[in-house]
This record gives C-alpha cells, structure tokens and sequence, in this order.
C-alpha cells in the first residue's frame, strides 16, 4: 500500500495570521461545477452550492476573509487570508518562518480545519440538495503560503485571469 505524504510545511502552524493560496480540486479533476464559455465561468447547480458555502465560511469561521478566489469547472483557486485574533502578529503577509511550531494534530481555526468544514458541508448539501451520489472531492488539497506583495499581485492576476486561459491551464480536462 503506498504511503502517504504530507505537502503541509512541518512545524508550520496553519493557524498563523496569512495569506495563503489554495486550489481544490473536484473528484478525478472531473468537471463538476460548471464550464467555461466566452471566458467568462457559467456555473451549474453543483456549482453554486460550492459557491455558497464557499462565501459562508467567511461569514461562519471569523478567522478567515478572502482576497481573490475563483471557481473554476474542476477546482477551487483561492487566496484565503487567516487572521486569528488570539495570535500577535505585526506584518500584513507573513513569510513561513516560526518561532513557536504549531502543535501536534489537527488544530481548529487552522486551513485545514476551514478545507475540512468546507469540503464537508459541500458534499453533505450536494447529496441532500442536488441528489449527487458521487464523489465531490479529491482528496488533499494544495496551499501556498503568499511571502510578500509581489507573489500576491502575481497569484491575483493568475485567479482573475483563469477562465480566459482555461484550454491552457493544468486543471483543464476536456469531457
């Protein structure tokens, strides 16, 4: 059986103030939550519900807001910025150096509890409400911690500029 590796930076605590970017993908990088046309993302019923809890979560979890985000046929693109109050922090985008690692196991208010929940909800309201029997997600999920002002204009435009580049991008599965 193949073993499984983390992508997460060790000692990193995910709880840290930051800006962070993620990408989730749909289940196979199937193209489940809509297409593309005229560069402009048209979303289906599936969709949408990725779309509203996406926005929820913001409103649900205080520690998180968003920049720029995008959903896209088969994946998530998202800048996700963790602003815990109960931890100091002085710089606006914070470099992924620690003075204190972050403690064992899985930790709330973290990126990974936020993925979790968000990932969660979506499939239980996909089964509940759209009648959807399949997967939703694939497993995992991959994160960037944004070092300075620089990588996050660049991340920006990516996201922003994703629908009109679709044919081109890694996701882009034809079907």
């Amino acid at each position: 059986m193949e073993e499984r590796h983390s992508i997460r930076l060790r000692d990193y605590d995910y709880r840290s103030f930051g800006y962070y970017f993620v990408t989730i993908c749909a289940f196979e990088r199937r193209n489940l939550f809509g297409y593309v046309q005229n560069e402009k993302v048209e979303l289906n019923n599936l969709g949408n519900i990725v779309l509203e809890e996406w926005e929820n979560s913001a409103r649900i979890r205080k520690e998180i807001s968003y920049d720029e985000y995008i959903i896209m046929p088969n994946h998530i693109h998202g800048i996700v910025i963790i602003d815990n109050p109960h931890l100091i922090h002085e710089e606006k985008i914070k470099p992924p150096i620690q003075v204190n690692p972050a403690p064992p196991g899985f930790l709330s208010k973290s990126l990974s509890s936020f993925i979790s929940g968000f990932k969660s909800t979506v499939t239980i309201k996909a089964r509940n409400i759209a009648g959807f029997n399949l997967a939703v997600w694939q497993r995992n999920y991959y994160e960037h911690i944004i070092r300075n002002e620089k990588e996050l204009y660049t991340i920006q435009n990516y996201i922003v500029t994703n629908p009109a580049k679709w044919e081109l991008d890694r996701y882009y599965l034809r079907e």
